[in-house]
């Protein structure tokens, strides 16, 4: 059966005085970790919450500073998890071509035939998840081996104490795909993939959101199906849309793709109890219509709703 192998460089912090504790977070997964000045921790408990078990074996590398700064902190963590773990100690900080080899060696030695490769690529230089990804992907080669999981911690991008848990594991399937493919057809795709799509959408009627916090949580909505999505909002605040020939120019023209409206105490001229649904269906428009006619202003709460419907309709 194929080990789960999760493999991670342990670094020495900023200025060589170890890591501050933060929370990882990963908003799409709807996970927070426990405050851990180490990413490894909160990695693991992360592949457990989606998987329901740690990997079968966790790699520390360490070079010899990494060892003495930070690892007996992180080894009593690990054990008390219980996580099984193996170090790789003494490597080189890969400053010249001979350490990078040392290091590339080092990970490759890690990988035996059809494991399942889990990466951890927030700490070491720059160039360090660069020499992890070709080392992986060379033992994807030379042992059928697949990489299942890929993600940096944000260390130095957190907010109150909140880091991002970033996924790339799409960067890496995209990297396999394209190197199957190659040529043009790799070249497009890859144009498609990283090409915002995006939706324009109408707020009118009362709403007590701005336009700022529907887009906001429009955002949140989508995120858990496709990152790459923008929103372009027209936020129409006066009470009479209906009356308002500019506007009603701009929905007639087939301009949004969604409509999120609130209660509004104007039919529409020539009809006095055409729906705005029934309005959109005559004139055959692609926009989808979101709200309510009554109980009053759309609030957060109504619009996380619609933010969900939206997303579905995405």
């Amino acid at each position: 059966m194929a080990r789960k192998v999760f493999i991670s460089f342990l670094g020495t912090g900023p200025a060589n005085k170890g890591y501050d504790k933060v929370y990882y977070s990963c908003k799409q997964d709807n996970f927070k970790s426990t405050k851990t000045p180490f990413v490894q921790q909160a990695t693991l408990h992360w592949i457990k919450m989606k998987e329901n078990a740690f990997p079968d074996i966790t790699y520390i590398l360490l070079t010899p500073k990494a060892k003495e700064l930070n690892w007996n902190a992180l080894k009593k963590r690990l054990a008390g998890m219980g996580v099984k773990y193996q170090t790789v100690e003494d490597l080189p900080n890969g400053n010249n071509e001979i350490e990078l080899t040392q290091l590339f060696k080092a990970v490759d030695d890690i990988v035996q035939e059809g494991d399942r490769i889990y990466l951890d690529v927030t700490h070491g230089f720059r160039y360090m998840p660069m020499l992890m990804l070709i080392a992986a992907h060379s033992a994807i080669i030379t042992k059928k081996a697949t990489i299942v999981h890929v993600s940096y911690g944000g260390f130095l991008s957190a907010e109150n104490k909140v880091a991002p848990l970033i996924d790339l594991l799409p960067m890496v399937k995209l990297l396999e795909e394209t190197t199957a493919k190659g040529g043009e057809e790799a070249k497009l795709e890859l144009l498609e993939k990283f090409t915002p799509k995006k939706y324009k959408i109408l707020v009118c009627g009362d709403v007590s959101c701005g336009a700022k916090e529907i887009e906001e949580q429009l955002n949140i909505a989508v995120s858990k199906i496709d990152a790459n999505i923008e929103f372009e909002i027209d936020y129409f605040v006066g009470y009479d849309l209906f009356g308002n020939n500019k506007k009603m120019q701009t929905v007639n023209s087939n301009a949004f793709d969604f409509i999120i409206y609130g209660p509004m105490p104007h039919k529409f001229k020539g009809s006095s109890d055409m729906s705005f649904e029934n309005y959109i269906a005559a004139k055959k428009l692609k926009a989808k219509v979101f709200g309510q006619y009554k109980r009053g202003a759309l609030n957060k709460f109504k619009i996380q709703t619609i933010a969900k419907e939206i997303a579905r309709n995405i």
